[in-house]
């Protein structure tokens, strides 16, 4: 692997119940066992959760901590030595898909242009990701899940998926199954094998 590769930041970003934490873990070992450095971050949880009850101010605040837990947590894991890869969960765009179905459900209509203007701006001064791995809506964490709660997160993943186009925010959708943790690793490995540039 190439050592001229600067610290990479990975995000895992995905709509409820789709294997983010599975993901992030496997992704997380693979690389080590190929050599590369890589930690986690774990931010505080959120004050405010995500989720159906989400409100513009609420949402505004979700992002803001997320922002400052995510960094908090990014500078932890470079403390504890030299790391090459630091993976997060990121929240900030899902934070925004969440609120987008919420007000659906709750007005029937779309938000104003400003509000959700405003929302995206705040998601933008977040530090961006190198790396930025959509985890895929396939029903297989899905045993406990309602069919409300299925059919709510299902909105998620399709809203989060528009949103992430429309502010052209690069981003790979990963395949369904276990190829997506294949498919993670073999992208993820294929930056290191990469010419730094």
């Amino acid at each position: 692997m190439s050592a001229s590769r600067p610290l990479m930041r990975i995000g895992i970003i995905g709509a409820p119940n789709t294997g983010k934490e599975r993901l992030a873990n496997t992704l997380t070992e693979a690389l080590r066992q190929r050599g590369v450095s890589a930690r986690q971050t774990r931010p505080a949880p959120h004050r405010f959760p995500l989720g159906p009850d989400q409100t513009e101010p609420s949402t505004r605040a979700l992002i803001a901590r997320a922002i400052a837990a995510e960094a908090g947590a990014e500078i932890e894991a470079t403390k504890l030595g030299p790391v090459r890869a630091v993976l997060t969960r990121g929240v900030t765009w899902t934070a925004i898909a969440h609120f987008l179905v919420a007000h659906h459900a709750r007005t029937g209509g779309i938000p104003s242009h400003g509000l959700y203007e405003r929302l995206v701006r705040l998601a933008l001064a977040a530090p961006g990701f190198d790396y930025l791995l959509l985890t895929p809506y396939d029903g297989r964490d899905r045993a406990e899940t309602t069919e409300p709660q299925a059919a709510y997160d299902l909105h998620v993943h399709r809203r989060l998926t528009l949103l992430l186009e429309h502010e052209n925010i690069p981003f790979t959708t990963l395949p369904p199954g276990d190829d997506a943790s294949r498919s993670a690793v073999e992208r993820v490995l294929g930056l290191y094998r990469a010419p730094a540039l």
